[in-house]
C-alpha cells in the first residue's frame, strides 16, 4: 500500500511509535529525547523525493514498520541511489538518525562529543562485525545472570514470600531532637478503574474501588517525638554532611493466583532482612575495588541539587541494590575472561559492549530513583525524564523476579532487538566536537540532526549516572586507560539555574552552535540540504538559534512542524513541555526560497489541512521569525514582532464571520486590535474603563454575559478544564471549530521568555483544551 508521505503523515507515525517497546531501537541502550526512528527515516525519505523530484508516494510498511523488510530498504536504496550519497548527523546522541540513513543504504556518518553516547554507538553500531551477535550476548548473558541469581536471589525471600517490588521510605534526624523521621510519602500502591489499594491515615492497606481519604499539601515532615516540623530546607540541610538511612515498609508479590498482592512489612520480614545485611556487607567488601572512585559533582537545574545526599556514585543505591550492581559488574569482567580463551578480542570487546545493558537496567530501574506507578502497578525509571528529582520513598526491584522488570527479561529484549533490526550496513562514528569535522569541503550530500535544545537537557548530568560504572568494567577488560568524561567546555548546553556563572551561558551556547553550523556549511555539498530539529519555550531560545544559523551563513528554505510525542499530554500541557518540535530546512543561499509572508498567509491552511497542529502555531511562528531574520537581514526581536503582528491581522479578519458580536469584539481586544467597539465590552463586563484593559477570561462575571454567547460556553469548557484535566468534556460539534479558534486565540502567540518561564493559567488551560479537541 502506498500513501502521500506529508509531515502530517510523518507525525502520525512518530506519535504512534511512542507506544512501542518490542523490538525497538530504543531498547537497545538507554539515551535521553531520542526522536522516533520511524519520523527520522520518514524525513530522509521525503528529502530524497524531493531531491528526485518525484511525487511523495512511499510504501506504508517502509514508514511506518518499526523494522521494515530488508525487501523494502533495499527497493528504496536501489530506486535513489542511496550508496552514492552521504549522510551526517553532528549531533548523533543516542543514534537514531545514523541508525535509519544506514538501514536505508547512505554512507553515514555520526558525530558526536559525549564519550557515553558514543560508547552506545559502538555497542550498537559495531555489532554487526560480529556473526550470530545476538546468540553470542544471549549465551553469555545467561550465564551472568544464572551466576547472580545463586549467588544473590537469596536476600529476596521474606518469611517465605519472594517479593516483587519492596517499597522504602528514607529517613532523616530531627532538626531539633535529633530522632529519626520517616519520609514516607507514597500513598497509593494501585490506582487502577474499579481497583484502589491505598495506605490509610492509620498505615493500613486498604483495597476499595475509590480512596475515601483526602489529601493535603506536604508542608514538611513532623517528628514523632518532639512534635516539631522539619522542612524540606531542613533536609537538604541535613543532607550536606549526611546521608538519608531508609526502611523498608511494604512489598508486593504475586498470591497464589498469580495476582498482585500487597502486605506490609513486619517483623519476621524483618528478622530476615537483618541475617542479610551480614552476608552483604562481606560481599560488598569483596568487591570493593570496583565501586566508582569519584566525587558526583554538584550541578544546577533539574539533575541532582533535589538528590540531597548524592556525593559519590554508590548513594544512588540501596546496599542490596549495590551489591547487585557490583556483582554484575564483576561476573561480567569475568566473563571476558572467558570470552578471549573463545573468540577473539574484537567479539570479547563487542559482548561486553552489549552486557552493559544490563548494568543500565539495574542503575535505572533499581536505585533509590526508582519510583512506583500506582495508575498501572509497575516500577517507573529513575532516569526517564530530562532530570532527577528526589524521591522521599522508592522501590527495590527484585532483578530475579519471575515476571516484570528483572534481568533476564532486560537481556531477552535487547537480544530479540538486536536479531529484529537486523542492522547491515556500517555507521562510521566520529568521536569529539563537530566544530572541527574530518572532511573536505563540500563532501557531504545530506546533514540530518537533532542537536540540544538550549538548556532543555543536561546530557552529561544525566550520563554520569552510568558512566562511572561502565568505566570500572571497560578499565578491568580492554581498556585499562579507559576515561568517558565528557568535555564539558565543548557541550553545547546552557546552565541558566547558575546563572551562567560556570560559564555555560547563551553566549557559549550561540558560540558553539554556530562552531558546529559553519562546519556543516563547510562539508556541504553546494546543492546539499541540511536539517536540524529544534524547539523551545522561550523567545531567547529560538533567537539564540536563529542567530547561529545567520551566523553561519546558512539559509532557512523551510519549517516544518512535527509532533514528536504521546497525544494528549494534559501534565506536559499544563507544564508547557515541548510537544512538537519545528525541522529547519537549510541550504547554502537564498534563491528560490518561499517569503515569510507566504508561510504567514498560508499557515491556517495548512492548519486545516491538519498539516501543523494548533498547539504548533506558537513554535512555528518563532520558527519563521528566525528565516525572516536571516532572509530580510533583521534583528530577531524586529523580525519577531513582524511575524506575531501579521499573523495576528490575518486571523482576526479571516475569522471574523464565525463569531457572534461579544465574542469577536472581546478576541479583537484580546489581540490588541485598537478599532474595537468597547462599549460594547463595557455592557458585558468584558472592559474596564478605570484600568483601560480587558477582563481576563478567569476573572469574568459570566452573570453579565449572555448565555447564547460563544464567549459564554468558553468560560464553561475553561473551567471545566480548569477544575479536572484529564475531563472528557462533551462539546457539539457545530461548536467545536468556534472552540479551538477561541482557545487557539487565549493560549496566545507568544513565547515566554528565561525570565517568565510559566504561562499563565489562561494559557496553560487553553492550550490543554487544544490538546484535547
Amino acid at each position: 500500500m502506498k500513501v502521500k508521505l506529508t509531515s502530517k503523515i510523518i507525525s502520525e507515525i512518530g506519535v504512534k511509535e511512542k507506544y512501542l517497546r518490542k523490538n525497538h531501537y530504543n531498547s537497545l541502550k538507554v539515551w535521553w529525547a531520542r526522536r522516533p526512528t520511524t519520523a527520522m527515516r520518514s524525513l530522509l525519505i521525503l528529502e530524497m523525493f524531493k531531491r528526485k523530484n518525484k511525487g511523495p508516494q512511499v510504501d506504508l510498511s517502509l514508514i511506518s514498520d518499526t523494522n521494515p523488510a530488508p525487501k523494502y530498504f533495499k527497493k528504496f536504496s536501489e530506486d535513489f541511489k542511496t550508496s552514492d550519497l552521504k549522510v551526517l548527523d553532528v549531533f548523533a546522541g543516542g543514534g537514531s538518525i545514523p541508525f535509519e540513513s544506514s538501514r536505508l543504504g547512505f554512507q553515514t556518518f555520526s558525530a558526536e562529543l559525549n564519550p557515553v553516547a558514543s560508547l552506545l554507538q559502538d555497542t550498537i553500531f559495531n555489532a554487526i562485525e560480529v556473526p550470530d551477535y545476538s546468540e553470542k550476548l544471549r549465551n553469555s548473558g545467561t550465564i551472568i545472570i544464572e551466576n547472580l541469581n545463586k549467588k544473590y536471589a537469596k536476600y529476596f525471600d521474606l518469611n517465605g514470600d519472594v517479593p516483587y517490588v519492596i517499597y522504602c521510605s528514607k529517613i532523616s534526624k530531627c532538626v531539633n531532637c535529633n530522632s529519626e523521621i520517616d519520609l514516607k510519602r507514597l500513598k497509593y500502591l494501585s490506582k487502577k478503574k474499579k481497583k484502589t489499594i491505598y495506605f490509610d491515615h492509620n498505615e493500613t492497606i486498604v483495597e476499595d474501588t475509590q480512596d475515601t481519604t483526602t489529601n493535603s499539601k506536604i508542608k514538611g515532615f513532623e517528628c514523632p517525638k518532639c512534635g516539631v516540623v522539619n522542612s524540606f530546607k531542613d533536609i537538604k540541610d541535613y543532607c550536606v554532611n549526611n546521608t538519608l538511612g531508609y526502611r523498608p515498609f511494604a512489598i508486593c508479590y504475586h498470591n497464589e493466583k498469580e495476582k498482585k498482592a500487597y502486605r506490609k512489612i513486619d517483623s519476621r520480614d524483618g528478622e530476615d532482612l537483618n541475617k542479610y545485611k551480614a552476608s552483604i556487607a562481606l560481599e560488598l567488601d569483596r568487591l570493593e575495588q570496583l565501586l566508582p572512585k569519584n566525587i558526583v559533582t554538584k550541578k544546577g537545574g533539574v539533575i541532582n541539587p533535589t538528590l540531597y545526599d548524592l556525593k559519590i556514585p554508590s548513594d544512588f543505591f540501596t546496599d542490596r541494590q549495590l551489591v547487585i550492581l557490583l556483582g554484575l559488574i564483576d561476573e561480567i569482567i569475568n566473563e571476558y575472561n572467558r570470552l578471549l580463551k573463545v573468540y577473539d578480542l574484537k567479539t570479547a570487546k563487542q559482548i561486553v559492549l552489549g552486557l552493559t545493558s544490563l548494568v543500565e537496567f539495574l542503575v535505572d530501574w533499581n536505585s533509590k530513583g526508582t519510583m512506583w506507578i500506582a495508575q498501572n502497578e509497575q516500577t517507573g525509571r529513575s532516569l526517564a525524564g530530562p532530570g532527577v528529582g528526589m524521591k522521599w520513598d522508592f522501590i527495590e526491584v527484585n532483578p530475579f523476579y519471575k515476571s516484570g522488570s528483572n534481568l533476564r527479561s532486560k537481556l531477552d529484549r535487547v537480544c530479540n532487538t538486536f536479531m529484529a533490526i537486523d542492522l547491515k550496513h556500517k555507521v562510521e562514528i566520529i568521536k569529539g566536537s563537530s566544530t572541527a569535522l574530518p572532511f573536505k569541503d563540500e563532501y557531504i550530500d545530506i546533514v540530518l540532526t537533532d542537536p540540544p535544545y538550549f538548556d532543555s537537557i543536561d546530557y552529561t548530568g544525566l550520563s554520569e549516572f552510568f558512566r562511572p560504572w561502565f568505566e570500572v568494567i571497560i578499565k578491568h577488560t580492554f581498556s585499562e586507560s579507559a576515561n568517558l568524561e565528557n568535555d564539558h567546555n565543548s557541550e553545547a548546553i546552557v546552565d541558566l539555574a547558575n546563572g551562567g556563572k560556570n560559564g555555560k551561558d547563551q553566549n557559549h551556547y550561540q558560540s558553539l552552535m554556530t562552531g558546529v553550523l559553519k562546519e556543516v556549511n563547510r562539508v556541504l555539498k553546494s546543492n546539499g540540504k541540511a536539517l536540524m530539529l529544534y524547539s523551545h519555550k522561550t523567545f531567547e531560545g529560538w533567537k539564540v538559534i536563529g542567530e547561529a544559523i545567520r551566523d553561519a551563513n546558512l539559509f532557512i528554505d523551510e519549517c516544518l512542524p512535527l509532533e514528536m510525542e504521546r497525544i494528549a499530554r494534559p501534565r506536559a500541557m499544563s507544564y508547557e513541555a515541548l510537544n512538537g518540535v519545528i525541522v529547519f530546512k537549510m541550504k547554502k543561499d537564498k534563491t528560490h526560497i518561499k517569503s515569510v509572508s507566504d508561510d504567514i498567509s498560508a499557515l491556517d491552511i495548512e492548519v486545516q489541512k491538519g498539516e501543523i497542529l494548533e498547539s504548533h502555531k506558537v513554535i512555528y511562528l518563532a520558527a519563521l521569525a528566525c528565516k525572516d531574520m536571516i532572509l530580510n537581514a533583521k534583528c530577531f526581536d524586529d523580525a519577531y514582532r513582524d511575524v506575531i503582528r501579521d499573523y495576528s491581522k490575518i486571523s482576526i479578519h479571516r475569522n471574523s464571520g464565525i463569531y457572534d458580536d461579544i465574542t469577536r469584539t472581546y478576541l479583537s481586544k484580546y489581540l490588541n486590535e485598537n478599532e474595537v467597539d468597547t462599549n460594547l465590552l463595557i455592557a458585558n463586563g468584558l472592559y474596564t474603563e478605570k484600568r483601560n484593559q480587558i477582563i481576563q477570561l478567569n476573572e469574568i462575571d459570566t452573570q453579565l454575559l449572555p448565555e447564547n454567547t460563544q464567549l459564554y460556553k468558553a468560560i464553561a469548557l475553561f473551567e471545566e478544564f480548569k477544575r479536572n484535566s484529564k475531563t472528557k468534556a462533551q462539546i457539539d460539534e457545530n461548536d467545536r471549530a468556534v472552540m479551538i479558534e477561541i482557545f487557539s486565540t487565549l493560549s496566545g502567540l507568544n513565547l515566554n521568555t528565561v525570565s517568565k518561564r510559566s504561562s499563565n493559567e489562561i494559557v496553560k488551560v487553553s492550550r490543554l483544551i487544544l490538546s484535547k479537541i
